[in-house]
């Protein structure tokens, strides 16, 4: 039970168990005219390790100046106010230091600066050895004179709040505890003062306030690069050579979206806020928070990587741009548009080994082609999940391998009659494709469907220069692969194709891919094997889709008015039972009864 305790010049509330190794205090009543306080606990737990947390307290004892920490002491956590003259603290302890200021001392990550108390206007504010500020350290402090700012890391989120610092006016933008970077003005074009090195940064300091900030000195950009909440441009100004690889590694700050070179670092030169080559011809690196952009004519290459997972959604390739290196765009979850220039030939090469240049970029859901483009490297879309429409046109020649594996939404497609070669592990999503009828490049699509993963769902071949289908399921058996690529290089007409895959239906992966392949088959062939088949297994079919909960493939079979009486009354049944609400399947089935009857009738005369 919780209660009020005789201290030394004190009174102290806290809670003494005695099966409890230490003991906390949350309030306290200073006797009046105590002007040095012993926090050392009290007489009834003199073993016991004591935490004092006052940070609740609302009072204010004006007349106490000085502070000692007995050597049992674990924590102090107390408000400026309530202590607001303490010029002297004592401690005893190795976990506090002594001097005019409350410093938690810590092993590894640097003393912390806990309190500095309410110091006047003309009162020094001295931070060395300080490598922490905490929160609300400086609460109430009018003094803005500090010094030996160093070795300073981190300022916790409050901690300059309510003090004279942050009511200091701008310096070209900017306020400053020293050498800490603690605030920016709204709008403004900010400018770190020539020859003056950052020492920290207010991780409350919301840089994103500036319109820009110019830089002279590349130890500042390293500083600036570990902010949250970076400016959206930064200026960097500094004359003397960095290392490209460095200066590229902060370039990269979350948010930023341009990076001017005010002169010229690196063999680099910046265009709109972004990184070129010395001649303007390759795209080397753009500010990770760069939204939209239109890169310039002239440009022949984009490097490797360069937009990866920024959040670019808006890109507008030049007719120049004839590469884009690997990954170039991959990972970009907000790009929604890519405008192709009218000049290139080639994304990728046939020898890269990783590709994915617009991998997993699961905004983009339409995207087009120039004529100009003849190849579409490895993994070229892989993993853009809401794609939806893809136009080729003619000249493209090769699609290679998972270039369009696991676009989930890329329902259909239309091949170009110039595609010559389509590599493994495309298309595997796709349910309807379009093309002229050539059987060389239909062998190269039969390979590409054959390696794609498990599926429960047919693709429908349209030949549309023949009007003409051909049903297969996505992914087969193994067997049933060979028997598919022997199917297609046997065949030289539309009707060999037909006949010689029209029991491949058996072979796909899951019953589902199978029924689904037959219902289609049979759908636009009236091929006698599909037939068979779904009046065969008719009842396990219908199980398995009632199971499934799926009543369109249940219309789809009915639909297609080739059920025997027998089977009709039976799936009726089971659909009565378990999904009553399937009004639309019960209606098929009703009618189709009553065809069953005429016939009957019909025969009967």
């Amino acid at each position: 039970m919780k209660k009020w305790f005789k201290a030394h010049g004190c009174s102290l509330y806290g809670d003494l168990s005695d099966d409890k190794d230490t003991i906390e205090f949350t309030d306290i009543i200073v006797n009046e005219g105590t002007e040095e306080l012993r926090l050392a606990g009290i007489e009834e737990a003199v073993n016991k390790i004591v935490s004092y947390d006052f940070k609740s307290c609302g009072r204010t004892f004006p007349n106490v100046k000085k502070l000692v920490i007995g050597m049992l002491t674990k924590s102090v956590s107390i408000k400026n106010s309530l202590f607001p003259n303490v010029r002297e603290v004592k401690s005893n302890t190795s976990s506090f230091k002594s001097g005019d200021m409350l410093v938690k001392q810590t092993e590894g990550s640097g003393d912390v600066l806990l309190n500095t108390f309410c110091k006047k206007k003309d009162e020094k504010i001295d931070l060395k050895g300080i490598m922490i500020i905490s929160d609300w350290a400086f609460d109430g402090c009018m003094s803005v004179n500090v010094l030996n700012e160093e070795e300073i890391r981190i300022c916790e989120r409050y901690a300059f709040n309510n003090s004279a610092l942050l009511m200091q006016p701008f310096t070209d933008g900017l306020r400053f505890a020293g050498r800490i970077l603690i605030d920016a003005e709204e709008g403004a074009d900010a400018r770190l003062p020539k020859n003056f090195i950052l020492k920290g940064i207010w991780i409350a300091a919301d840089l994103r306030k500036l319109n820009s900030i110019r830089i002279e000195d590349y130890e500042n950009l390293k500083m600036i690069s570990f902010m949250t909440r970076c400016p959206k441009r930064i200026i960097f100004a500094d004359k003397k050579k960095v290392d490209q690889k460095e200066l590229l590694q902060n370039v990269l700050i979350p948010k930023l979206e341009y990076f001017d070179l005010e002169s010229r670092q690196c063999g680099l030169k910046s265009i709109d806020g972004v990184l070129y080559s010395k001649k303007g011809d390759r795209l080397v690196c753009c500010p990770a928070g760069r939204k939209y952009l239109v890169i310039p004519a002239g440009v022949t290459e984009i490097e490797p990587r360069v937009f990866s997972c920024c959040d670019i959604e808006s890109v507008e390739l030049p007719d120049s741009l004839r590469i884009i290196g690997e990954g170039a765009f991959s990972h970009c979850d907000k790009l929604k548009s890519v405008k192709f220039g009218n000049g290139i030939e080639k994304i990728g090469n046939q020898n890269d080994d990783e590709g994915g240049f617009f991998a997993y970029c699961t905004e983009l859901e339409k995207i087009e082609f120039p004529p100009s483009l003849k190849y579409l490297g490895q993994g070229a879309f892989y993993g853009c999940k809401n794609l939806r429409r893809v136009r080729f046109n003619d000249g493209l020649k090769v699609i290679d391998k998972d270039a369009f594996n696991y676009c989930t939404n890329l329902k259909e497609v239309t091949l170009p009659y110039s595609l010559q070669e389509i590599g493994w592990h495309n298309f595997s999503c796709t349910e309807k494709i379009n093309m002229k009828f050539n059987v060389h490049l239909l062998a190269y699509l039969a390979m590409a469907l054959a390696g794609s993963k498990p599926q429960d769902f047919y693709v429908d071949i349209f030949f549309s220069d023949l009007n003409r289908h051909v049903v297969l399921p996505i992914f087969l058996i193994s067997q049933g692969r060979g028997k598919l690529l022997a199917a297609i290089h046997k065949s030289e007409t539309v009707d060999d194709v037909i006949q010689n895959t029209k029991t491949l239906f058996r072979d796909g992966y899951t019953l589902k891919s199978r029924y689904r392949t037959a219902i289609k088959q049979y759908q636009y062939l009236q091929l006698n094997e599909a037939k068979s088949f779904l009046i065969f297994d008719a009842e396990e079919i219908a199980a398995d889709i009632i199971e499934s909960d799926n009543e369109e493939d249940m219309v789809n079979l009915l639909m297609l008015g080739i059920m025997p009486e027998k089977h009709l009354k039976t799936i009726q049944d089971n659909i009565e039972i378990a999904k009553p609400g399937w009004t639309t399947s019960l209606a098929y089935i009703l009618e189709s009864l009553k065809n069953c009857e005429k016939q009957t009738d019909q025969y009967d005369i």
